[in-house]
């Protein structure tokens, strides 16, 4: 009589306890916060006035009054966009 090899079922051979704590995935890194940007006055009087002639410029406007300011374009962007979802706010049904 020979011995014949016993097969484990492959789904059980590596099987946990229901009772232990299961692995949690690593979570993602977050971006640092970015500092608030503080306008000086004269930032925000020509970026004030520029709003009352042109709400929303582009281009090479946007691009002039970014270095005009001495600030990023991506921030005097994000100024005219906060500063248009103010004056909706003042201004509802306008």
């Amino acid at each position: 009589m020979t011995s014949q090899p016993i097969h484990q079922n492959s789904d059980t051979a590596n099987c946990v306890p229901s009772n232990t704590p299961k692995a949690v995935p690593p979570r993602k890194a977050r971006k640092e916060k970015r500092t608030r940007t503080a306008f000086s006055e004269t930032q925000l009087k020509m970026l004030s006035d520029h709003f009352v002639i042109n709400q929303n410029p582009v281009g090479g406007a946007l691009h002039q009054l970014a270095k005009d300011t001495e600030l990023e374009q991506k921030t005097v962007k994000i100024w005219f966009k906060n500063r248009r979802a103010a004056w909706r706010r003042q201004n509802p049904g306008l």
